[in-house]
């Protein structure tokens, strides 16, 4: 092979140097000698791909390197080196892909022989029959097609036998974790009373949950799988709708409680409450429902004994404020009262009679009234008699406001006497 590939190259460059060549000059020499070796390694990379057959097994691909080359030669000879080195490269790299298909097969197929008697030394020919009959199907595929020089499609059937035996490696794992994920959803459905929420729906879940554990027990992995995904799908939709809804309830029992006052009067019950919420909501968020609903429950319980408290407190603030304004009410009542009871005190004012004169000595004299200072001794030591008994405790009862406006009642009266007697002296004296 090596023999024959010199060879080419050496009569592809003899038949360049034979050819005509066209002028160039002196910068363009280096450029184009640089084109002119790219060309001439293309155009042997190609030639050997096509004995290979490539034309055959590549078709695509090798006709994307003849047509790179061709480009590449044309190119050259209009002097766009730039051009033609990009085409040249393009041809050569397309080329030496085509020649690496033919060892990728031969890989690949030995490859899938080593996975495939690994398996079966695992007994998954037991546990996932149709996967590895199928991995078994395309290797002989595969190794046809590479006898027949048909490289990319031997390729191609070797890549589905790895992918049919890594399935059926990969199936039954697969198939009894889902089953036993199945389980303990059905476990905690069962736990949460769904057959009694929804009734219909948890029977479909149920069969669809008998279905699967059938199928894992004939090794019908698939239909293990699909029944799995369909009864988890229906419980886990159901817990999550039946848990909401103690999770709302929870949410209304604390806003109720708040309403209530409980955030001033039930601080640590609410506290409880809340916390329990966003545990319950947590849990939920985890599709880890029984204890979503666990926690939902104690936050409607903390909540509710929130409320009461709060409720049973405002209630007792009611009833003090209703005890502290009595008294008060009491007290005022009685001060009236003992205000109303009080009387002004009597003051007698002494009449002074004098003796009757004649008439002229009146004509002559005005009339003497009797003085007012008369009567302030006997005023002031009432007075001063009230002060004291209101310095010594003897009146408590009676206030000194109380004292005061006796005091002037007093002297109101006294007035109204001395101005009435004045009078019937100035009529006495005049008759």
């Amino acid at each position: 092979m090596k023999i024959l590939m010199c060879l080419i190259l050496g009569i592809t460059l003899f038949s360049y140097g034979c050819s005509s060549r066209p002028s160039l000059t002196a910068q363009e020499e280096g450029p184009y000698n640089e084109c002119e070796t790219l060309v001439v390694q293309a155009e042997s990379e190609v030639a050997a791909a096509k004995k290979e057959g490539a034309a055959i097994f590549a078709k695509n691909d090798f006709t994307v390197a003849s047509l790179s080359l061709k480009d590449a030669k044309a190119l050259l000879e209009r002097k766009e080196f730039f051009k033609a080195k990009e085409s040249a490269i393009r041809a050569g790299t397309e080329a030496r892909k085509i020649k690496e298909i033919p060892k990728q097969a031969e890989a690949g197929i030995v490859e899938t022989e080593k996975q495939i008697d690994t398996a079966k030394a695992a007994m998954i020919h037991m546990e996932s029959p149709s996967d590895f009959r199928e991995a078994c199907y395309y290797l002989e595929v595969a190794k046809i097609a590479f006898n027949k020089a048909d490289y990319v499609i031997a390729n191609l059937n070797a890549i589905k036998a790895r992918t049919a035996i890594k399935k059926a490696n990969e199936e039954p794992v697969e198939a009894k974790k889902a089953f036993a994920a199945l389980d303990a959803e059905m476990t905690m459905a069962k736990e949460l009373k769904i057959g009694a929420v929804a009734p219909d729906l948890f029977k479909v879940a149920v069969e669809a949950y008998e279905l699967s554990k059938s199928s894992l027990a004939e090794r019908k992995y698939k239909n293990v799988l699909e029944s799995s995904a369909r009864s988890s799908m229906i419980l886990k939709t159901e817990m999550k709708y039946s848990t909401n809804l103690y999770v709302e309830q929870a949410k209304i029992d604390i806003a109720a409680a708040k309403d209530a006052g409980a955030a001033d009067l039930a601080v640590e019950q609410l506290a409880i409450a809340e916390e329990a919420l966003f545990n319950a909501n947590a849990a939920l968020s985890k599709a880890d429902f029984v204890n979503a609903k666990v926690y939902a429950e104690k936050g409607s319980t903390a909540a509710k004994e929130a409320e009461a408290k709060a409720r049973a407190g405002k209630e007792v603030v009611k009833i003090l404020k209703s005890a502290s304004v009595a008294p008060v009410r009491e007290k005022t009542t009685k001060v009236k009262n003992d205000r109303l009871a009080v009387k002004p005190p009597i003051v007698k004012v002494p009449v002074v009679e004098k003796p009757v004169r004649p008439v002229v000595e009146v004509e002559k004299k005005a009339v003497k009234t009797p003085p007012i200072e008369a009567s302030k001794p006997v005023l002031v030591s009432k007075v001063t008699e009230l002060i004291e008994d209101e310095k010594k405790g003897s009146r408590n009862d009676v206030p000194l406001v109380v004292v005061a406006a006796a005091v002037v009642v007093a002297l109101l009266l006294m007035i109204f006497f001395t101005r009435l007697i004045r009078k019937k002296v100035t009529k006495n004296t005049s008759a």
